[in-house]
């Protein structure tokens, strides 16, 4: 997409007598309203990664994935603070640890939806913690595992996870979506939240006691847990009487004072058989309407708890691992994880921590070469580009959802310092690459104050909503070959001026955009002529001038 693609784009409808699709005006309050988030967490995009595949992602001392940490740190170098690791899953409570284990993991057992069912891990593989600097870690023990050695075991994996992370360590998680070990088999059928509460609270006193008692890294012995990762019945299978209000107003899971997150999973789908791109994943309404299900466990929170934030620590689009590449891992799901972590931002949910496994289809990047499939940047990741993009780096970032009344497109305001700093435009109308028309593009018009001279515009882009491969944030694209550093393939940036208050902004089908406004008075750093130094203007030249071809064309 070149400088001038939209223009030109809109021109030719134009003089063949086509109507792009009709404008859409978006309008947000000059500063922040009070129905905008808090302050953003800038580590809000962080990542779960499986446990069976977490050696694939870190690798270890000798042998670390440069290929994840430059992707991790690209992330951190956006927001100014680096994303959050949660190491855990159903393979996690599934995992014994060895301390005599020459091998990083053996999978003694496979199972279905690529997590292993049974796995033992050695001293090596805690070494992948060290290939993430700046991540704070979440480390998940083993729960599941109910007999003589659960105890044991969940402080032997503790304390060499502590060995390793340090002061890095965010909290310990203990199990995983416990609300689902009566159709695991590994609880009896009368097993109930109280009693999930009573061996959490009996593995956090072991934890505390043997592990974190008179660490020397300036941890809270006491409270440093996160609680609760329940599904929530996202499988398909009911989660019975397990909720958050009811842990913490009936289950005693807070008793003692341990809790030092709440955590909830959430994926978007879960492979019915009449899945659809449009209306599972590029929907806003879809979207809005799963997540607005945790805000009533959020206030609750906020009353009975308010020093224990809430987060999706577990998410993501489908929880159908393996397959389906052709609605998970294609363009269409990068805008899917677009609206979705700004979504979640303007509801407060202080992060979300996207899954990721070496083989599930939904995976942002592939770290190593596979049998299958090679290593290699996948277009969900794009997605948490533009998101920390748009999070930035100001300490005073606020973010807003604008309700347009409308299912396939969603926009947002950013505010910092209280005044309105950027606009976003997700289009999410499916287009692929096989669609028998012409892609139509939106005129966006957006509302802006009166010391806004002018706008730059970056886009999310890529062929159609089915494509794999070619995609561009800001004109760059990331790869493998280049070690995830980026190289820029076309520079589509462009910068428009405001006119009575107005910046009109063109975006196709399937295409989001990063409006950031310029101000006179040097916030963006304006120009006499309206442009930004370092970007092209000639696009507003090509306007001017086929407005005046135009004009004699018709009078």
């Amino acid at each position: 997409m070149s400088p001038l693609r939209s223009i030109t784009q809109s021109c030719l409808l134009f003089a063949a007598g086509i109507s792009a699709a009709s404008g859409v005006t978006v309008s947000a309050p000059q500063l922040a309203p009070s129905s905008a988030s808090g302050y953003v967490d800038h580590g809000f995009g962080s990542f779960s990664i499986a446990v069976h595949w977490f050696a694939d992602y870190a690798g270890n001392s000798t042998t670390p994935n440069l290929f994840s940490r430059n992707l991790m740190q690209l992330l951190a170098n956006k927001t100014g603070k680096a994303p959050y690791i949660r190491i855990g899953g159903t393979s996690g409570d599934r995992t014994n640890y060895i301390e005599n284990q020459i091998q990083s993991i053996i999978i003694q057992q496979e199972g279905d939806n690529g997590i292993p069912l049974a796995l033992t891990i050695g001293p090596t593989w805690f070494e992948g913690f060290t290939n993430f600097p700046g991540s704070k870690f979440h480390f998940q023990v083993n729960l599941a595992q109910n007999n003589s050695n659960g105890i044991p075991n969940a402080v032997a994996e503790a304390r060499a996870a502590l060995k390793v992370i340090g002061s890095n360590l965010e909290s310990f998680e203990i199990g995983n979506e416990c609300d689902l070990y009566i159709s695991q088999s590994v609880r009896p059928a009368n097993y109930t939240e109280k009693d999930y509460s009573r061996e959490w609270n009996q593995h956090a006193v072991a934890l505390t006691e043997q592990v974190l008692s008179n660490n020397t890294y300036g941890l809270d012995p006491h409270t440093q847990f996160q609680a609760l990762t329940y599904a929530g019945g996202i499988f398909g299978v009911s989660s019975l009487n397990f909720s958050l209000i009811t842990a913490f107003n009936n289950s005693g899971i807070n008793s003692q004072g341990r809790v030092k997150s709440a955590s909830l999973h959430f994926y978007q789908l879960g492979h019915p058989a009449s899945i659809r791109r449009q209306n599972d994943f590029m929907n806003h309404s879809a979207i809005a309407g799963n997540l607005t299900r945790y805000v009533p466990s959020m206030n609750y929170l906020r009353q009975a708890d308010p020093n224990v934030p809430f987060v999706l620590g577990e998410s993501n689009s489908d929880y159908i691992n393996l397959g389906i590449l052709e609605y998970t891992g294609v363009f269409g799901n990068a805008l899917w994880v677009c609206d979705y972590l700004l979504y979640g931002l303007s509801l407060n949910i202080t992060r979300i921590y996207l899954h990721q496994g070496t083989t599930f289809g939904y995976s942002a990047w592939i770290p190593v070469t596979g049998p299958n499939s090679m290593a290699q940047v996948r277009p969900p990741f794009y997605g948490n580009l533009l998101v920390a993009d748009v999070i930035g780096l100001s300490p005073t970032m606020q973010l807003s959802n604008i309700n347009l009344g409308m299912w396939n497109i969603s926009a947002y305001a950013s505010y910092e310092s209280g005044r309105l700093a950027k606009y976003v435009v997700i289009n999410m109308d499916e287009w692929n690459t096989t669609t028998s028309y012409t892609r139509p593009v939106q005129t966006v018009s957006l509302s802006v104050p009166s010391d806004v001279t002018g706008a730059k515009v970056e886009y999310l882009t890529a062929a159609g909503a089915n494509v794999d491969t070619g995609v561009t944030w800001r004109g760059m694209s990331y790869g493998f070959e280049d070690l995830g550093m980026g190289v820029t393939v076309q520079n589509d940036t462009r910068v428009v001026q405001a006119v009575n208050g107005v910046v009109n902004v063109e975006v196709q089908s399937t295409e989001a955009v990063v409006v950031t406004l310029l101000r006179s008075n040097g916030s963006g750093v304006v120009s006499v002529n309206g442009s930004v130094p370092g970007y092209d203007t000639s696009s507003l030249a090509v306007l001017s001038f086929l407005s005046i071809v135009f004009a004699i064309v018709l009078f």
